[in-house]
């Protein structure tokens, strides 16, 4: 990338709409939720959340497991229950196979929990990725079963894991890092052929560069095939690298030294081979974007979005006629003030809109998330959103609201 976003002037800014359903808080109302991350089912319409969540045993003992959360279409809690009480739970990522049905949860874990050997001050070794599957749209959950390298888990401090699953395939994707005070951080990739299956097959790909950290993970689709995405930082540059056979990978396509991206957002059921990027460069909230599956970024798509500096962000990418919109919601550098913005990535014009929890009096809105769907109701193009917030101090909850006027 090296045009500086020559798209800014062009960029207009429409009248907002206000039209977000009151924020319904969710789970965590006397707990505390360490982490969560949600999936809409595109047929069900159900939100489904997995997260981390501290309890107290009945020794006065702190720990950490994990849970899982349903809601309606109209946001009510269905269901609320914790999934496992021997792993631990530090961060947990859930994800669907598009069949109504099957879930999967991975989750970083403590692998020696069981036995109290497992703290913060002294990490290594105790961690594994786990996977666990449902396949009874999460009534039922398969026993958790570690994925990750004992190799690696061995010398891991931390290992973030990301799910991600081919549709078409019904394979589902386990990707993680770790951190070392030696700064090795490789990429690795685990498959298995069935959401269900309680063994993960042959590793594909591992990558060992110094200083990389994992931004995300996501896929697009090409001529019908599913192609994944791994979004990584080294040094300042943000790389991608991907694959469209699932074996070999693409070459490290450097995306830019001069900025840092937040977050990148696909959807392959709405625009296949697009790819956007949120970044930074310190001073002002940035937007490029790929119409072919991230082998390059265009000057025509790079633009200003916002003179403020943003930390966090969420986006969906929503069917708008016959192209798209790009939906994000941004949360200044402390967490407390939200922007919300409806972007055409084809022509730039924007529309600054009020953001779906300004309406709870709180101390921090972090990890927003963002999905798209069809209104059953209007059988328009909708939105749902989900934040961690705290609303009072060391009391953080999920919420969720609507918008079915976007």
């Amino acid at each position: 990338m090296r045009s500086l976003f020559i798209l800014a002037a062009a960029i207009l800014l429409v009248a907002a709409r206000a039209s977000w359903s009151k924020p319904s808080s969710t789970i965590g109302d006397d707990t505390h939720i360490k982490h969560y991350s949600s999936y809409l089912d595109p047929g069900t319409l159900k939100t489904h959340i997995a997260f981390c969540m501290e309890t107290t045993t009945e020794k006065g003992e702190t720990t950490q497991e994990l849970h899982y959360a349903c809601l309606s279409p109209s946001n009510e809690l269905v269901v609320n229950e914790q999934i496992s009480g021997r792993h631990g739970c530090r961060v947990a990522r859930i994800t669907g196979d598009g069949t109504t049905r099957n879930l999967i949860i991975a989750f970083e874990g403590q692998r020696k929990f069981h036995q109290g050997v497992c703290n913060e001050t002294n990490p290594k070794g105790c961690y594994d990725v786990f996977v666990t599957s449902s396949t009874e749209e999460g009534y039922v959950w398969s026993e958790p079963v570690p994925v990750s390298r004992t190799s690696v888990t061995d010398v891991a401090d931390r290992l973030s894991p990301f799910v991600v699953a081919n549709n078409a395939t019904k394979r589902v994707y386990v990707f993680y890092t770790y951190r070392t005070m030696d700064r090795t951080v490789p990429v690795v990739a685990y498959v298995t052929r069935s959401p269900a299956s309680k063994v993960f097959g042959t590793e594909i790909v591992t990558r060992t560069e110094a200083e990389e950290r994992l931004i995300t993970v996501l896929t697009t689709l090409n001529r019908g095939r599913t192609m994944l995405h791994i979004f990584v930082e080294n040094k300042g540059q943000t790389k991608q690298v991907y694959t469209e056979n699932m074996i070999t990978w693409g070459e490290n396509v450097v995306l830019d030294d001069k900025v840092h991206f937040s977050s990148f957002v696909a959807n392959p059921a709405v625009a296949a081979s697009f790819v956007a990027g949120i970044m930074t460069d310190g001073d002002k909230t940035l937007i490029a974007g790929s119409d072919d599956h991230g082998k390059t970024w265009p000057a025509k798509y790079q633009f200003v979005l916002a003179d403020k500096y943003h930390r966090i962000s969420a986006g969906a990418i929503c069917p708008f006629g016959d192209s798209f919109k790009l939906h994000l919601i941004l949360t200044s550098f402390m967490q407390v003030d939200q922007t919300y913005y409806a972007v055409n990535v084809m022509t730039g014009e924007k529309e600054k809109r009020d953001a779906p929890f300004t309406g709870i009096e709180n101390y921090g809105v972090f990890m927003p998330q963002m999905w798209c769907f069809t209104a059953e109701s209007t059988q328009k193009v909708a939105l749902k959103a989900l934040a961690y917030v705290w609303e009072k101090p060391n009391e953080p909850r999920v919420f969720a609201s609507t918008n079915e006027d976007i």
